[in-house]
């Protein structure tokens, strides 16, 4: 039986490379566009997307932007570098935090100097905004579009100066190499959209373009176009659409559904009669809000319903499922949100605990990683810095207060890192066990104390006691005998002899 090869099935063989002009340009193309992220077009619009920041996504994301405002940025340095912008201590840096920090080895990184212009840049982001503004409009934009716009505004050497966030609902892609002065494409912020005023500042609405080398775009991707931002909204748009339909159909009863409240009943009235007699009743016996009356001449009324009602159609069953997806779309819970109350203190915290596990903390560290690689290694490549967010610590305080007690009593933390983990600063001589601190503590102590009974004259002072009496031993010294008394001595010995 004859064997088959790749070569008696006339293949050419596997490490064989023939040549192939035009996939290489096509993939150098491709990969050139790829190094370069130019903007992607919205698939979505942006413009409705941003008009549905109300309602339970409005609860969501102003939950994620509070959580992700009240966190401090740090910025530190790597120690072993072989350029240094300034001195940096020796000695292992201990710093009191609220949580534990990202790096593995805490000692490797020392914080970056305060007179870098990196720290100052985030001390004094713009004229107008704080840091807590400046990110929670970077995590409104990116909840909302799946993108945000961050525009770094450069000084006269080219380093950032200002940090600004641009509405990403203003902002139109403008693909690459449409203008030569944008090779890698840009953004054009239609400044004056909707005839109501500047999107991005008042001024005079003038629209303007955002060079996509100089903009950072942090952005959830989109599975198929890279480029381009993937919301949430469009994620969940379904259950979004089925929250809202229930919401506007609940209102929509309340405000034109006839369900009478009297029925009064003239048998043999007139019509006449029947329109006097509810002139009548309307100008007397009306509330502030009137009443749903039904007048009748005593005839039999048929009414009939053409539709379903709330109670048929499950209203309150339905907006809870939608309110709980919701809610896990942005990874949020309706405790954390104050719609549900916890039942217990513990309970409280587990929530707390869930929201900062799940869905801050992700996202901060994403933060941290994006404004590491395109903003500190973008501008100042060798100081090699990061910067991360570190967000107040969501722990049980009655379990923290037994562990750390746990830990001081065997001896595995310092004085200094159970201070840190109370967010207080450290101590001279912490950085030691409990016991050992303590002990120390008792012996200074101990001189204080008879440091204050010499002053007060309750204690001698050791340094102005009188010297012991000497013994009358002029020849000798201590308890010997004198030095002629063992002469005369080993004299009467050696005559002996």
């Amino acid at each position: 039986m004859q064997a088959y090869t790749l070569d008696t099935l006339g293949l050419p063989p596997r490490d064989s490379r023939v040549p192939d002009p035009g996939g290489a340009r096509a993939r150098a193309t491709v990969l050139e566009s790829v190094r370069r992220d130019p903007p992607g077009y919205p698939l979505d619009d942006r413009l409705n997307q941003a008009k549905h920041f109300d309602s339970l996504p409005y609860l969501c994301i102003e939950s994620i932007a509070r959580g992700i405002a009240g966190g401090t940025i740090r910025i530190t340095q790597k120690r072993n570098r072989a350029k240094s912008v300034s001195a940096t201590p020796s000695a292992t840096q201990y710093k009191a935090l609220p949580t534990p920090h990202s790096q593995a080895d805490d000692e490797e990184y020392v914080p970056a100097p305060d007179s870098h212009d990196l720290v100052r840049l985030f001390e004094y982001v713009n004229e107008v905004d704080t840091l807590e503004d400046w990110l929670s409009d970077w995590v409104v934009n990116e909840e909302l579009h799946g993108e945000a716009v961050l525009w770094p505004v450069k000084d006269g050497d080219g380093f950032p100066a200002e940090l600004w966030v641009v509405p990403t609902a203003a902002c139109t892609s403008i693909r690459p190499g449409f203008t030569p002065q944008y090779p890698d494409g840009a953004l054009w912020v239609q400044n004056w959209p909707w005839g109501r005023g500047g999107a991005f500042g008042a001024g005079t609405g003038t629209s303007f373009p955002l060079d996509n080398r100089d903009i950072l775009r942090p952005r959830r991707r989109h599975p198929l176009y890279r480029q381009s931002g993937y919301s949430p909204l469009t994620a969940g748009a379904k259950e979004i659409d089925q929250y809202n339909a229930i919401s506007e159909g609940r209102k929509k009863h309340m405000d034109k559904g006839f369900s009478p409240d009297v029925v009064i009943s003239v048998p043999g009235a007139t019509r006449d009669t029947l329109e006097a007699l509810r002139a009548q009743w309307e100008g007397r016996l009306f509330g502030s809000k009137g009443e749903r009356i039904l007048f009748t001449d005593g005839e039999s009324v048929k009414a009939e319903r053409l539709q379903q009602g709330a109670r048929d159609m499950d209203y309150p069953s339905g907006w809870e499922q939608m309110t709980k997806f919701l809610c896990a779309l942005w990874q949020t819970s309706s405790g954390v949100l104050g719609l549900t109350e916890a039942d217990s203190y513990a309970a409280f915290y587990a929530r707390l605990k869930q929201h900062h596990t799940l869905c801050l903390g992700p996202k901060v560290r994403r933060m941290g990683k994006f404004l590491t690689k395109h903003l500190a290694n973008a501008y100042w490549p060798d100081d090699r810095l990061c910067i991360e967010i570190d967000l107040p610590a969501i722990d049980d305080q009655d379990v923290q207060d037994r562990q750390l007690k746990d830990d001081g009593q065997q001896g595995v933390r310092t004085v200094n890192e159970i201070r840190g983990a109370r967010n207080l600063p450290p101590l001279d001589g912490g950085d030691v066990p409990p016991s050992i601190y303590l002990s120390g503590l008792s012996g200074k102590q101990q001189q204080v104390q008879q440091q204050a009974a010499i002053a007060a004259g309750t204690a001698p002072d050791p340094t102005k006691m009188p010297e012991p009496p000497q013994p009358d031993n002029p020849d000798g010294e201590g308890s010997l005998p004198p030095k002629m008394a063992v002469k005369s001595r080993l004299r009467s010995i050696l005559k002996s002899l």
